[in-house]
């Protein structure tokens, strides 16, 4: 039996066809350059997708320069492509976000869970360590969650903990996801870097309660740190971090 998949075989990327249908609109003169395109709500029932859809998107096409964003005013069109070849190879832009941050909630919400369960006193101060690491990132100012990754440190340490290498490499495979073209905009939109200390204090909730041996506190607070992650990035707008 074969099972291994064809070198072409890709997960379908709903927020891509949308993308891609709109600047085929754009493409064939329904929209024109300074066109605004129509809000959220309205592209979600012309097209048949809910709005993190028509979101993601849009976001996509501003990424590919096809249009500009402006919070409270709307999405404009920018330009005109008409290699239609090049815009689907400037679309694609890896998974959608939503689909890999509920990946995460549920994935590292069981991981944290078990390791307040089974990890053992190394694998736990390895944890602290991370913590600690990026309790050191923030004192000194050093938030770029690009380049020193003291998230990634966090999250990792907690999947070595429960002492699978899948684990291991699932959670290092949808962090590679949040480095994609579309996460990263997502991010830079959002002023992700503004929320460190807010996520430093969701890392010593998660820290203590693996501490403590309690596994459904564990999960509970690695759900809403990322529940929190998932907000502010897919709805930059609104959610804003408290001064």
């Amino acid at each position: 039996m074969r099972t291994d998949f064809p070198q072409n075989f890709h997960t379908k990327r709903l927020y891509q066809d949308i993308a891609i249908g709109i600047a085929n609109d754009i493409k064939h003169g329904k929209y024109r350059v300074g066109d605004r395109l129509p809000n959220e709500r309205k592209m979600a029932q012309i097209t048949g997708v809910s709005r993190s859809v028509v979101r993601e998107a849009l976001l996509a096409l501003e990424v590919a320069g096809i249009i500009s964003i402006q919070v409270g005013s709307g999405a404009y069109v920018k330009h005109i492509s008409y290699d239609l070849i090049s815009i689907l190879h400037t679309l694609d832009m890896g998974p959608s976000p939503s689909d890999i941050i509920d990946t995460r909630i549920v994935f590292e919400g069981e991981l944290a869970a078990k390791s307040a369960l089974y990890a053992d006193k190394d694998a736990k101060a390895h944890i602290a360590d991370a913590f600690h690491y990026g309790m050191d990132n923030i004192s000194l100012q050093k938030i770029d969650t690009h380049a020193t990754d003291p998230d990634f440190k966090f999250h990792t340490a907690i999947a070595k903990s429960t002492d699978n290498a899948l684990s291991v490499s699932l959670v290092i495979f949808l962090w590679k996801g949040i480095r994609m073209p579309l996460m990263q905009h997502l991010e830079k939109t959002a002023h992700i870097d503004a929320y460190g200390h807010e996520s430093i204090g969701d890392h010593q909730r998660i820290l203590q309660a693996i501490v403590d041996g309690d596994a459904n506190n564990a999960r509970h607070h690695m759900h809403a740190h990322l529940g929190k992650y998932k907000s502010y990035v897919l709805g930059a707008e609104q959610v804003r971090p408290a001064k």
